[in-house]
């Protein structure tokens, strides 16, 4: 559930749509993708960090809202802390508003502009098979110590 103002007054839980698109894209491709609802599930930086890290996972991928993009920040911190192997993402509307800055903060690994299912799955494969993540449509990422931005890919055209 939210946790202020009116949708915290009228109990709406509003359900993650654009995660649970994106997880059953990836799941589809042969992944096993987690959920952490971050509206639902509350706690300390470190509580929220051990619940996404739970499952040892290799990747994190967090969506973000610009008036939120600071505490996604510190919890990626965290689990940099906790985990600092695991390659974290970050997409939604704040990199896609303002991808020059996606990668501003050093914990974060990969941005991911526009619709993220194929970037992100791209992303996932190439990382695991030990590929190149340069040429993914989408991507934000860092070489040789600057930040490149990819082309954004045409928005897929048929979403059943």
């Amino acid at each position: 559930m939210q946790r202020s103002g009116k949708w915290q007054s009228q109990k709406v839980c509003r359900t993650p749509t654009n995660l649970a698109l994106l997880a059953a894209y990836v799941r589809k491709h042969g992944h096993e993708p987690k959920i952490v609802d971050l509206d639902i599930e509350g706690g300390t930086l470190e509580q929220i960090a051990h619940l996404v890290l739970v499952n040892d996972p290799q990747v994190i991928g967090f969506t973000c809202l610009t008036p939120r993009f600071p505490i996604t920040m510190e919890i990626i911190a965290e689990c940099k802390r906790l985990k600092p192997e695991v390659v974290t993402v970050v997409g939604g509307s704040h990199v896609t508003g303002l991808p020059e800055y996606a990668l501003k903060e050093a914990v974060l690994d990969f941005a991911v502009l526009g619709e993220g299912e194929v970037a992100f799955l791209e992303l996932i494969n190439n990382l695991a098979s030990g590929q190149p993540v340069e040429k993914i449509a989408n991507l934000i990422y860092r070489s040789t110590g600057l930040v490149k931005i990819n082309p954004v890919r045409p928005a897929i055209a048929d979403l059943d």
